[in-house]
């Protein structure tokens, strides 16, 4: 079994001459991830999205905690 996570930020600007400032989302990305055999793979994922001081004013109020989260089972087969 193999898990990992990763954080990521994603800018999006309108435009460069927009004055409004671009919007920022943050979430983390979580895998589990096991193998079956040699051609088969199955496993979980799971989105878990933040609020950011930047963007929203609830930001504090959520403590740094995921404010949705996502599920996802994943089976995996090579094909070739």
């Amino acid at each position: 079994i193999w898990f990992g996570h990763e954080l990521d930020r994603s800018i999006f600007a309108l435009t460069n001459t927009n004055p409004v400032p671009p919007v920022t989302t943050d979430q983390e990305v979580i895998w589990k991830l096991q193998r079956l055999s040699d051609k088969e793979v199955k496993g979980h994922l799971r989105l878990a999205g933040y609020l950011n001081a930047q963007s929203d004013e609830l930001f504090f109020e959520a403590k740094n905690r995921a404010v949705s989260l996502a599920d996802y089972t994943l089976q995996m087969t090579n094909v070739s």
